[in-house]
């Protein structure tokens, strides 16, 4: 049995059930002699052994953690009671943990290192992580809401990726309390890695600050935006949207980041970005308000989506391409959306898209179901057929054929562009794009000439087009 003993932060900190424990070990461990904590042993003149040589050989802090446990395992070979004490409260120290995994323990709590720091700032509620938790992480999030505690900050490198968390999470303006040294100050977060030294017991606090005084904001921060808009004291209009009132809110500015993504706009690819969220989030809290759903059935509904349609990453499915990707990704869509037949896909696309994406999206479901309709002449032969129709539909005047007649072509040409391995809608986006170029240049050449546009004859009309279509091959 091993028991840990949290040793607090200096001699007066260790608690009578330490002691006691103490006393009645075979062997007692220390995991260094350089903090004040040791001078409790030097005081009572207890005996002990010390890990300081596991310092001197450990890489890294997982390294140390790894000499400490063959350590005990040769030390456990000898005696059966065995004390390990450690800084702090006890059981938030590294290799404790490890042990754990090891061996029965015990532990037998001490006075946590952020005591010093919420001496200073008393709270009921906080977060607490090592600095070390900073390391080699993709996310994270912490709640902005209740006093946030690092400790560990053992070193300049470690302050820095510390500090460029942080500024992504509050600001690099963002007043901290730092404890270092024994010293206590206020400084800004972006001073974090500029100190003359660092050392086990350096920590830092930041406070919780007022919505509008927070110099960064998170995914939190816009919801709690949200809940105070359409709350009872919010703004009048955002209280009085519903689902449909915003419903062209999303088509719209999806739009437009579609436009700041053509542009390589990335300011406005920003901005627009945060629009379509604020759509998402906008619909959640009305959701939440009227007892339909919330922002969490949301997320839940995304996160177990990617889960299940990426079974070659977080299941058995092998891929060695994207195209092979993409297979398992609408296999596993059609199994979650039960589409048992050709036909429940074809009529699963929304009657909402723009008429163009929908033709696409079924034309392509179609041909899954084995509804080609043939090889590109084949294709361009139906495409001069629908032609003649339309033409016979204009000649009998008949509006409603004419109608029929021209969605047949578009649709058939729709065909044309798959078959061609041509996306449609970015064919058709280009070719406007060239016609507004077009457009300008010929306008640009007309008013170069002095001329009134709607008063062009055809032949200088026919002469200017050619001089555009010639500037802007």
């Amino acid at each position: 049995m091993i028991t840990i003993i949290g040793a607090g932060r200096n001699k007066f900190d260790m608690t009578l059930g330490g002691d006691n424990a103490i006393k009645n070990s075979d062997v007692v461990v220390v995991k260094t002699t350089l903090t004040p904590t040791y001078e409790y042993f030097l005081d009572n003149n207890i005996k002990v052994e010390s890990l300081d040589s596991c310092y001197e050989k450990a890489t890294d802090f997982s390294d140390l953690d790894n000499l400490i446990v063959e350590y005990f395992k040769e030390l456990s070979k000898k005696y059966d009671n065995i004390a390990f004490v450690v800084n702090g409260v006890g059981y938030d120290d590294t290799s404790v943990i490890r042990l754990s995994k090891e061996f029965d323990i015990k532990i037998i709590a001490g006075v946590s290192d952020s005591a010093s720091i919420l001496e200073q700032k008393p709270s009921c509620d906080y977060t607490i992580v090592s600095g070390h938790y900073f390391i080699d992480k993709q996310v994270i999030n912490f709640n902005k809401r209740i006093p946030l505690i690092v400790k560990e900050i053992d070193n300049k490198n470690l302050a820095s990726i510390i500090k460029l968390w942080l500024s992504k999470l509050y600001g690099d303006e963002q007043q901290i309390t730092l404890l270092n040294g024994g010293k206590i100050e206020q400084i800004d977060l972006f001073e974090l890695d500029r100190q003359d030294n660092y050392s086990y017991d350096t920590m830092l606090l930041i406070e919780p600050s007022k919505l509008v005084d927070r110099k960064a904001f998170d995914f939190s921060d816009l919801l709690e935006i949200m809940y105070i808009l359409r709350s009872e004291n919010g703004c009048k209009w955002d209280k009085a949207q519903t689902h449909e009132s915003i419903r062209a809110n999303m088509i719209e500015e999806a739009y437009e980041l579609c436009d700041a993504i053509d542009n390589e706009d990335i300011i406005n690819m920003i901005e627009e970005a945060g629009d379509v969220m604020l759509q998402t989030v906008f619909h959640s809290v009305i959701g939440e308000q009227t007892g339909e759903f919330d922002i969490y059935e949301v997320l839940f509904g995304l996160c177990d989506k990617l889960l299940s349609r990426h079974t070659h990453i977080f299941g058995e499915d092998k891929v060695d391409n994207p195209e092979d990707a993409l297979l398992v990704w609408e296999k596993n869509k059609n199994k979650e959306k039960h589409h048992d037949t050709f036909s429940s896909a074809v009529n699963d696309v929304p009657k909402c898209y723009p008429a163009l994406i929908r033709a696409s999206k079924v034309c392509k479901r179609v041909g899954k179901g084995g509804w080609e309709i043939g090889d590109i002449e084949e294709i361009i032969h139906k495409i001069n057929e629908e032609v003649e129709e339309l033409k016979s539909a204009i000649s009998k005047e008949n509006h409603d054929n004419t109608m029929e007649e021209i969605g047949d072509i578009l649709l058939s040409v729709t065909e044309l562009s798959r078959a061609c391995g041509v996306d449609a809608e970015q064919s058709l986006y280009n070719s406007t794009t060239k016609l507004q170029k077009r457009f300008t240049t010929f306008e640009n050449l007309v008013l170069k000439d002095n001329k009134d546009m709607l008063k062009l004859t055809q032949t200088e009309a026919d002469s200017y087009y050619n001089k555009a279509k010639e500037l802007t091959k």
